[in-house]
């Protein structure tokens, strides 16, 4: 059909049209920019915006009303702005897009860009990164607001915004027991170390507790008055305000361990299983049968196999049998 049988837009119609959208696609769906700047010209653009009919400028064309006039085909009201994609979509399936919810879309479409005129406009990215910001306020780290949002949700959120202030890191979150949990992992092939700085509010104390985790094993638990990094994504994590932080380091030198006491002829009375804890200078271990009935301790004895008073205790918790029937202790023979 030649184009002189087609109710065609005028230019000034379509400039209208692109406008009152900002060059945006009318699919609620899709809402992609249609114009970019030319990298060869300065002075031009590339557009892959269309200013598609909502009802067929000819005979045979889809959704083609014959009762409309041609100034009715060529105005304004029958024109909505869409991406190349969805102009094809809505014109290759008519059916599925009627023009009353081309309409709609439409109006949607403007009134969009009204309720956001003078305001920023922001990249996928930045919309992304916006969004896990307020999902890492709504589990209180390192901010106050909170939200209603899924756990799943926001430790993806947590994982990809931290990962956006420093790539070394990779995080995963978790939310047990009313706190917040955080499994901080370094990338192994980072040339830039990641560095944490934990300044204790008794240096001593700090000093005499790690010298304990190192030669012997022992848990580190300090009171803190402020971390330090040189990582944006760990100061997001760690509170600015460090009242009542504690620190605790449990040591990773631990394996599992059977403990036997044996009488003179080698017959073994009774067996503890529970993990030996393995320092520098000294090992350690602690365990509890019965219900907390019966406890054993092996307390810093040095691998050099140096004599110490009290390293071994075996007590029993005469306590839990206070005020009961003898017949009906528990853990005892009946007969």
């Amino acid at each position: 059909m030649s184009k002189r049988t087609r109710d065609n837009f005028t230019q000034r119609t379509i400039d209208a049209l692109r406008r009152r959208v900002s060059n945006c696609c009318s699919n609620p769906e899709c809402y992609v920019l249609t114009v970019e700047p030319q990298a060869t010209d300065p002075t031009k653009v590339i557009d892959t915006g269309v200013a598609a009919h909502i009802c067929a400028a000819s005979i045979g064309g889809p959704r083609y009303k014959a009762e409309m006039t041609t100034e009715e085909r060529k105005d304004i009201n029958n024109a909505i702005w869409l991406c190349a994609h969805c102009s094809i979509k809505i014109d290759r399936e008519p059916e599925a897009y009627p023009a009353p919810l081309l309409h709609h879309w439409k109006k949607e479409a403007e009134h969009r860009i009204k309720i956001n005129s003078n305001s920023r406009l922001y990249t996928q990215n930045e919309a992304d990164y916006k969004v896990h910001r307020t999902l890492l306020q709504g589990i209180g780290v390192n901010l106050s607001d909170r939200m209603q949002t899924s756990i799943s949700e926001v430790a993806r959120a947590v994982k990809s915004y931290i990962h956006k202030l420093d790539p070394r890191l990779d995080v995963e979150y978790s939310f047990i027991n009313g706190s917040n949990h955080f499994e901080i992992n370094v990338k192994e092939d980072t040339d830039d170390p990641v560095i944490i700085n934990f300044i204790p509010i008794d240096p001593s104390e700090y000093n005499e507790k790690f010298s304990d985790l190192i030669d012997h094993g022992q848990t580190l638990s300090c009171d803190i008055a402020k971390v330090t990094t040189n990582s944006l994504g760990l100061d997001s994590i760690f509170p600015q305000n460090l009242k009542d932080g504690i620190l605790i380091i449990e040591p990773n030198n631990k394996r599992t361990a059977i403990v036997e006491i044996q009488d003179e002829e080698g017959e073994t009375l009774m067996s503890f299983e529970d993990e030996l804890i393995l320092g520098k200078e000294t090992f350690s271990f602690s365990s509890m049968k019965y219900n907390h009935l019966l406890s054993f301790k092996i307390n810093k004895i040095p691998y050099s196999g140096q004599p110490i008073k009290d390293g071994f205790n075996l007590d029993l918790n005469f306590q839990l049998w206070d005020n009961k029937n003898l017949s009906k202790l528990p853990w005892q023979s009946k007969t």
